[in-house]
């Protein structure tokens, strides 16, 4: 799972940004990794996330659409990865 929430996240990112409509299927996969108990992969789905939401307006819609605002507001109290 470490893997493929690296890649995943490695996928929204880019100068220039990957097309939209080539990352948008990954939200709701990033929405669910945010909930996992693994450090390194709630560190690159938060990645991920930040990587989609830097944009215009409708995209940043489109991230928080995904119900994400109160687990990211819960894990910014998250103690640090060791």
């Amino acid at each position: 799972l470490r893997n493929a929430t690296w890649t995943l996240s490695n996928l929204c990112r880019g100068k220039p940004q990957p097309q939209w409509q080539h990352v948008v299927g990954a939200l709701p996969i990033l929405a669910q990794l945010i909930f996992s108990n693994d450090d390194e992969v709630l560190a690159d789905a938060c990645w991920a996330l930040s990587y989609l939401s830097d944009g215009p307006n409708d995209k940043i819609q489109k991230v928080l659409d995904t119900g994400i605002c109160a687990r990211i507001v819960e894990l910014m109290g998250h103690p640090p990865a060791s």
